[in-house]
């Protein structure tokens, strides 16, 4: 009996992965809502670990590797196979998510725009004042929303 290739084809492994994917999609979704370990308290337990893997990655360039490696044709293709109404639909399922990011971001851009409101504007370097406020401003509102 002939034996077969050690290691399948790309595209038989590509095939395998997709197929086992699509016919397995009910039962990752059951584990998924019914873990057996808390992923949340799981992901802290291995906080130190992510660290740590992470700044490897940085020394090892890892994110430039993967840019390189991109392949544009590709990934437009994914893009028009996914569609206007994919996009969407992606969005739309994360709409609890964007309004609680929403509630939080919408004080802090309202402290923002009321301590420029208290700046004058009627010479030029006022305007320029008030131009480099709103810059230090929107900075430390993107520093004190990223630790919210």
């Amino acid at each position: 009996m002939p034996l077969g290739p050690r290691i399948p084809s790309a595209e038989e492994q590509a095939s395998r992965l997709i197929n086992n994917a699509q016919a397995n999609a009910q039962t990752w979704l059951d584990h998924t809502l019914s873990p057996t370990v808390d992923p949340i308290d799981a992901a802290k337990k291995a906080a130190a670990k992510y660290e740590q893997n992470t700044q490897k990655a940085i020394q090892e360039k890892r994110f430039q590797k993967g840019l390189d490696r991109v392949d544009r044709d590709a990934m437009e293709e994914t893009i028009k196979q996914t569609g206007a109404a994919g996009f969407a639909a992606g969005v739309a399922r994360r709409e609890q998510k964007i309004l609680e990011s929403r509630r939080k971001l919408v004080p802090l851009q309202t402290a923002v725009v009321n301590e420029l409101d208290k700046m004058q504007t009627t010479t030029e370097q006022e305007a320029k004042n008030k131009m480099l406020k709103n810059f230090d401003l929107q900075k430390q509102l993107g520093e004190k929303y990223r630790s919210s």
